[in-house]
């Protein structure tokens, strides 16, 4: 077997429990980043991509040989599912304290109090709430503004960067000044740095709560010396 039979299976694999967990896109691409610091299959070694199998075989997945005509193309996991897909992937990129079943657990009840509606004991009782749908398209609106700040946060920096490395007399490229911060963890990654021929590594840092200080590059003192605020 080649080394490149086991990878196609994987992501086989991993096609096939997108579909049997019923991830939409969105919620597929943040388990991937979740559990392997990537976005797309393609671009992960073969150990991560057996961490994204675990990962999907956490919130329900078994692997499986062909459907027979009963079961295929049914959509098994909830939308109580995706919310917790999306908590712990928010969670695991330092958007969140308390990834927990029950912080989110008492996310939703908070969510339910505010808009006067019926309150639930349990998550697994809000998929059959009237507002179901409305708790999960309001995390991820959350999700997407922790996602868009992180990005401008680390846009920042990379001009802090740029500046203070000039200052050093060190004239760099944007690229080269983008790989030193990913080396570094002072950023972290984003998907449009493929635009700069960047490539995802498993060394960057995948959470916004472990960022190191600009310090560490340039010497100097910059902002995020107490590290990354959380996202609200």
């Amino acid at each position: 077997m080649t080394k490149a039979q086991p990878i196609k299976r994987l992501i086989a694999q991993i096609h096939i429990g997108k579909k049997q967990l019923g991830l939409d896109d969105d919620t597929y691409r943040a388990l991937l980043k979740g559990a392997a610091g990537k976005t797309s299959c393609s671009d992960m070694s073969l150990g991560q991509l057996h961490q994204v199998v675990k990962a999907m075989k956490d919130r329900g997945f078994k692997p499986k040989g062909k459907p027979s005509p009963k079961t295929r193309g049914l959509k098994i996991k909830s939308r109580v599912d995706k919310l917790r897909a999306i908590w712990i992937t928010m969670g695991h990129c330092g958007h969140i304290e308390d990834a927990s079943e029950t912080a989110l657990l008492s996310w939703v009840q908070n969510q339910l109090k505010k808009r006067n509606a019926d309150p639930v004991d349990a998550l697994n009782w809000l998929d059959a709430h009237k507002d179901c749908n409305l708790i999960l398209e309001q995390l991820k609106r959350w999700r997407d503004r922790c996602g868009k700040a992180a990005l401008n946060d680390d846009l920042k920096m990379i001009s802090d960067a740029t500046a203070a490395l000039e200052q050093l007399g060190k004239s760099l490229s944007q690229q080269d000044v983008i790989q030193i911060l990913l080396d570094h963890g002072v950023i972290t990654w984003h998907d449009l740095f493929n635009k700069l021929n960047l490539q995802p590594q498993p060394h960057y840092c995948g959470s916004r709560k472990e960022l190191r200080p600009l310090s560490v590059v340039t010497g100097t003192t910059n902002r995020n010396e107490t590290g990354a605020q959380q996202c609200s």
